[in-house]
Order: structure tokens, then C-alpha cells, then sequence
């Protein structure tokens, strides 16, 4: 993501009329990677196999899903700055807090 947001960026200088719309190839890319194709994929999968593992529970709350963060330090934070500051939407939460389960389906593009 950032990648694509640093061409975009370096870009700015040089648009001209049309060529803005050069700004929505970061956001599907950014739109993809953290609502479709990238994280929850990943997220629901390794929760449906560790889910019921207290370790994995632990390991999860305590690591940021996109923006690298000391643990010590991501586990201290407010529920809001992780939503907003480091992508930790609770889109990505997929197995029960208490016994591991499955709770949440997100349906596959066709």
C-alpha cells in the first residue's frame, strides 16, 4: 500500500485534468488489501486453526494487523486509536474471545 501511495504521492507534481483519477489506484488497492482480499482472508483462516488456542489469543490481541507495533505497547492502547491509527477493525475478528469459535462469515467474491 504504501508503495502505491508513494507513486500517487510523487506523482502529485505532474497531474494535470484527468489524471487525477491516478489517485484511485492506492485507494482499491488499499480497499482490497483491508477489506477483501488481504487481511480478513488471512485473519479467518488462521482463526478457524489457532482459534481455540489461548496462546494465539493472546499473541493476536496483542499484535497490530498492519502497522508493525511493540506488543508491550499495542496491548496498552484504546480499542478506538487501534481501530482508526492501525487498521484493527473488527471485521478481522472472527473467533469467540472466550472458547475460540467461529463467529463471523464473510462471503467469498464470486
Amino acid at each position: 500500500m504504501l508503495v502505491w501511495w508513494g507513486a500517487f504521492l510523487l506523482s502529485i507534481t505532474t497531474l494535470q485534468g484527468i489524471q487525477w483519477l491516478a489517485v484511485f489506484s492506492p485507494l482499491f488497492t488499499m480497499a482490497i488489501l483491508l477489506f477483501l482480499s488481504g487481511i480478513p482472508v488471512l485473519e479467518k483462516k488462521a482463526d478457524e486453526i489457532y482459534g481455540s488456542n489461548e496462546d494465539y489469543r493472546n499473541y493476536k490481541n496483542g499484535t497490530s494487523p498492519l502497522i508493525p507495533l511493540p506488543p508491550t505497547l499495542y496491548q496498552r492502547l484504546p480499542t478506538t486509536f487501534k481501530r482508526f491509527l492501525f487498521c484493527d477493525l473488527s471485521c478481522y475478528h472472527f473467533a469467540d474471545p472466550e472458547d475460540g469459535s467461529s463467529k463471523a462469515f464473510i462471503p467469498t467474491p464470486v
